[in-house]
């Protein structure tokens, strides 16, 4: 029976109503930041990555413009700019080839190569 007059009276739908959008706030509340959240890490990503292209594509050009210091084997790229990563390149014949050392490791991150006339033949 008191049901029944709850839900008859209008006090009883708004406070349902009011509960209801309340949950709905909240749903949309943490879908924002849940979305801006995933925004803010691609950013960083995003920035993070293209940092270390432009470093990459940097040590690329000054192995380019000194290529005698890198001719036939592998040497530590030494330049005046400080970068987080250390670097070696070797040049054979017109390919140049840029390493990024971990530790022991080295991983190769560009390679840049150039026709007899000395033009880029291809930078990857």
């Amino acid at each position: 029976m008191h049901l029944r007059k709850l839900i008859k009276s209008r006090r009883g739908v708004a406070i349902e109503l009011a509960i209801g959008v309340m949950f709905l706030m909240i749903a949309f509340t943490i879908m924002l930041l849940s979305t801006a959240g995933l925004q803010n890490d691609h950013r960083v990503d995003d920035y993070r990555d293209f940092k270390e292209k432009i470093e990459i594509d940097n040590i690329g050009e000054y192995v380019v413009a000194n290529r005698g210091s890198y001719d036939g084997e592998l040497k530590k790229v030494e330049i005046d700019i400080e970068y987080e990563n250390t670097y070696s390149a070797k040049v054979v014949d017109n390919k140049y080839e840029i390493y990024r050392v971990d530790g022991e490791e080295l991983e190769l991150v560009l390679t840049i190569e150039l026709n007899a006339d000395n033009t880029i033949k291809s930078w990857k």
